[in-house]
């Protein structure tokens, strides 16, 4: 027996019990009733009598379904296994040739390292300019690398006719022996002569003597435009913590192209 068909059961006792209840019919009031029953009494016992069939009724189908039954058939798992075979031999065809591996050949030679000394230089071999497993040894030093700031003084006026003043600060990140220091500029500027307050100098150096001019010159002889040279003559070299300060004056709104060292070399 289900669940389903014991909850039909209850319901159905559960319904008989309360109309019966509601009606107040016990086993006297029937035996007493019983020899003067009405019409109304009747159908309303008919349809109590009716309902019982029908939930027996019901109850019976319920309990003669037939029951499901689930089979388990076992899967069988395929599994697939390797089995070795011999790869066929291929005959050769007649008429054609088999060309046959050479063997114990002898391993290459290996050329030997070659050392070159090419200071400041690249290493050539011969005159080939081809160098077979070379070894440089380079022992000079690295280019000295310049930076450069604009400490504006004056800036050009708005109105009327003025000049610009400025000071361009250039410091270096090795030392430069005899260092000549050239600056390029976007357009035409004034030095000072010579003499006076806006000469170059070199901040951090106790004894300075600095020498200046222009324009730089190119490989050709052509000159750079817009370009000076300060030389450090005193002390023997432009030095890390050294500041060399440049003051120029130009009557357009020039600006630093370059700070470039013109001898190289250091320590």
């Amino acid at each position: 027996m289900t669940t389903e068909n014991i909850n039909l059961l209850i319901g159905a006792g559960q319904l008989l019990l309360a109309l019966l209840w509601f009606l107040n019919i016990d086993r006297a009031y029937v035996a007493k009733r019983i020899p003067n029953i009405r019409v109304r009494s009747a159908v309303i016992y008919l349809l109590i009598i009716g309902g019982l069939a029908f939930s027996g009724f019901g109850f019976y189908l319920a309990n003669k379904r037939p029951k499901e039954t689930i089979v388990e058939k076992p899967v069988e798992k395929i599994v697939e296994k390797l089995v070795p075979q011999e790869c066929p031999q291929t005959q050769p065809v007649a008429g054609s040739h088999t060309k046959e591996k050479p063997k114990n050949l002898p391993a290459p030679a290996v050329p030997p390292n070659t050392t070159i000394n090419a200071p400041g230089g690249i290493p050539i071999v011969g005159n080939s300019g081809t160098v077979s497993n070379p070894t440089v040894i380079n022992n000079g030093p690295p280019p000295a690398n310049l930076s450069f700031t604009e400490e504006i003084i004056s800036p050009i006026p708005l109105t009327g006719n003025g000049e610009k003043s400025m000071k361009v600060h250039i410091t270096t990140d090795r030392s430069i022996p005899a260092a000549v220091v050239g600056i390029v500029f976007s357009g035409p500027v004034e030095m000072s002569k010579g003499g006076g307050q806006d000469d170059p100098s070199l901040r951090g150096a106790s004894i300075q003597q600095l020498t200046w001019g222009g324009p730089l010159t190119q490989r050709g002889g052509a000159p750079v435009p817009n370009s000076f040279f300060i030389s450090v003559n005193v002390p023997a070299a432009f030095t890390p913590g050294q500041e060399l300060i440049v003051p120029v004056k130009s009557k357009t709104d020039v600006h630093v192209l370059r700070a470039l060292p013109i001898s190289v070399g250091g320590n």
